[in-house]
């Protein structure tokens, strides 16, 4: 009998494909192992990977005028998260700030 895939929610979705993307296998043999479909994961994947392209600006441009005492920037992201950046110079702590938030935009 074949087993039935649990619905899953975004944050399965991200938990899931997190995992895949730190282990060292294919997507067929992790997804054998974790008894979904390739597919399926494929489908997440290509639904979160367009959520987060839509989620917020692909060009920002910085531009220093002159150099601020440290500042902490956060950023509040639309999936909860929060990042932070303490200390630094006003420039750098956004190029830090944002940096962070292209890595991890896929959850």
């Amino acid at each position: 009998m074949a087993r039935r895939s649990p619905h899953w929610t975004r944050e399965h979705a991200c938990k899931v494909i997190a995992e895949l993307e730190a282990s060292d296998q294919t997507m067929a043999q992790f997804a054998r192992e974790q008894g979904v479909s390739p597919e399926r994961i494929g489908k997440w994947r290509r639904k979160l990977r367009l959520e987060a392209e839509g989620a917020g600006p692909r060009f920002v441009e910085l531009v220093a005028r002159r150099e601020s005492p440290p500042v902490t920037v956060r950023v509040n992201c639309p999936s909860g998260h929060q990042i932070e950046v303490e200390g630094v110079e006003l420039l750098a702590g956004l190029r830090l700030a944002l940096q962070a938030v292209s890595e991890s935009a896929r959850c």
